[in-house]
């Protein structure tokens, strides 16, 4: 509780079935040559989250949280950017899940820019539970745009519940999503506001579903 933590790989990295709590502290992860990810969970890791500042930026690709292999974190009251400005040639997440259902509430969440950039990002089979958050899919810090941009992206097999929360689908300047739906995904959405100020994109969708 109230540390400065600083890496270059990973910020925070909780494997195994830790389950620490994380609070009020300011969490950076920064690479000018490497992946980076803020705070990643793996392997069971449940940790509850609440009240930070996360940062993810790297060069390959920036997370600002990663969820994999069953770990359920409860990440709740964060400021969470997956990236800081647009020096990430790769793919920047504000929250990635694979094969996990944590659950989301009360953050404001930012992708930051890379040539693709998620807010939330879910794959593998995750139910992720994701309320009463504001998601943007670019970033403050920088005026650059991605070509592909996703409040929320969800894929085949997953069934995230997605209540209550403001999603703006980014500045993706070929394609910009609220919530991108891939074939076989069946997720709850209810009380949205999904919105786009992107004038410049090609194809700006609110909620897609691909069959």
């Amino acid at each position: 509780e109230g540390f400065e933590i600083k890496g270059k790989v990973y910020g925070i990295y909780c494997e195994n079935n830790a389950k620490p709590t994380i609070i009020e502290n300011y969490i950076e992860c920064n690479s000018t040559s490497r992946n980076a990810c803020g705070i990643h969970n793996i392997s069971y890791a449940c940790p509850i989250i609440r009240h930070n500042l996360i940062f993810g930026h790297g060069y390959f690709s920036s997370c600002g949280i990663v969820n994999s292999e069953y770990s359920n974190p409860v990440i709740d009251k964060n400021i969470i950017y997956g990236s800081l400005s647009f020096t990430s040639i790769g793919i920047s997440y504000g929250i990635y899940n694979f094969r996990s259902s944590p659950t989301i509430s009360n953050n404001a969440i930012m992708s930051g820019n890379g040539s693709t950039s998620y807010g939330i990002f879910i794959m593998g089979s995750s139910s992720p539970k994701i309320t009463n958050n504001t998601i943007n899919s670019f970033s403050i810090f920088s005026s650059a745009n991605s070509k592909f941009s996703y409040g929320i992206s969800n894929f085949s097999n997953c069934s995230p519940i997605i209540i209550n929360n403001t999603i703006n689908c980014g500045y993706g300047s070929e394609k910009a999503y609220g919530i991108y739906n891939a074939a076989y995904s069946s997720p709850t959405i209810k009380n949205c506001i999904i919105y786009s100020l992107n004038t410049a994109s090609s194809s700006r969708y609110g909620i897609n579903r691909k069959h």
